[in-house]
């Protein structure tokens, strides 16, 4: 069955400074490569998790995904289809995304209804009549009460204005729906309720879900798959449980050892990566993530791993691989 999105060898990156300037000094201006030849799949109907440090693109992949950011080179196909540079509003509204800072992302000046009332309209298929309705009804189904329509942004709680930047999401019907980091400024008990209510509109409505984190707890209440990213690109990508009970990659154990969990005293030094991920800007040799990797070998510094599938499911991208979790030091409670 084709998946519901394809990502094959996205690459994305940005310019620093001035070409100008650049060409003057008679150098090439510095390149960012923020995404770096990345590839996924998502199925219809589930839910990937997307993990890793910030800085290590997995805001860029999700903007780059929904079109707000033009790839150098790669495809994004959706149900089957390429994705072009320029998308008409029949391709724009199948998938839809939600930000990490709800303030931001609504007009403060506008009350929820007319933030909903307003891009239901434009995007037609609702008469004058019945916006009330349709408002009426993407306030409940992201479970606000039907008084929150005459409020403004300012008058809502961080948690509310999420769940109205969600109901906007979903005013389109979209089928896809990303979700950037839209838990990571909120407390933890609204976290909950927000990660909920993904799972109750999975259900309801058969979305597909894509949610940015980089906790792994997040990811785990709510997501099918986890894909782990490194600088640019995916490191490990498997079933959510099977990541967490037994992480292969260096970096996604490391990932786990730093995770918080209640009742559980740290050993100090234990979950520190030794170093910084190395620069985005040039081109790297070998395994990025080498220089910080207690397992390295001489090859990991000269040959890039290539993100392939294992025996036991899942895809990996790690020379040392397949080693039993318990030989490098992550015991059974180190999981979130």
């Amino acid at each position: 069955m084709t998946p519901l999105l394809e990502v094959e060898a996205l690459t994305v990156r940005f310019r620093l400074g001035s070409v100008w300037w650049a060409r003057w000094r008679g150098r090439p201006a510095p390149v960012l490569t923020a995404v770096n030849g990345l590839s996924l799949r998502v199925e219809r109907g589930t839910a990937l998790g997307i993990v890793g440090e910030s800085g290590c693109g997995k805001s860029t992949l999700a903007r780059s995904i929904v079109g707000l950011e033009q790839a150098e080179s790669g495809r994004v196909l959706f149900d089957g289809l390429e994705l072009g540079r320029k998308r008409p509003p029949s391709e724009r509204r199948r998938m839809q995304m939600v930000f990490q800072d709800p303030s931001s992302a609504l007009n403060p000046r506008l009350t929820v209804e007319r933030t909903l009332a307003e891009l239901v309209r434009l995007n037609g298929g609702v008469g004058r009549s019945d916006l009330r309705a349709r408002c009426e009804e993407l306030v409940s189904l992201v479970d606000l009460p039907l008084r929150t329509l005459e409020r403004l942004p300012r008058e809502l709680s961080g948690g509310q204005r999420q769940r109205v930047s969600i109901a906007r999401a979903l005013a389109l019907e979209p089928e896809l729906l990303i979700a950037d980091e839209s838990v990571a400024a909120l407390d933890v008990s609204v976290q909950a309720s927000i990660l909920n209510l993904f799972n109750d509109l999975r259900s309801q409505l058969g979305l597909t879900l894509i949610l940015i984190s980089h906790d792994l707890s997040v990811v785990r209440q709510t997501c099918d798959e986890v894909a782990v990213m490194y600088l640019g690109k995916v490191v490990e990508h498997r079933r959510t449980e099977d990541l967490i009970d037994d992480p292969l990659h260096p970096y996604t154990q490391a990932l786990i050892r730093a995770a918080p969990r209640f009742g559980v005293r740290k050993t100090p030094g234990l979950s520190v990566l030794p170093g910084e991920p190395p620069s985005p800007v040039g081109v790297r040799l070998g395994c990025s993530f080498a220089p910080r990797c207690p397992m390295a070998i001489d090859r990991c510094v000269s040959e890039e791993p290539l993100l392939e599938i294992q025996p036991g499911g899942g895809q990996l991208a790690c020379h040392v691989q397949g080693s039993p979790v318990g030989a490098h030091g992550v015991s059974e409670d180190i999981r979130p």
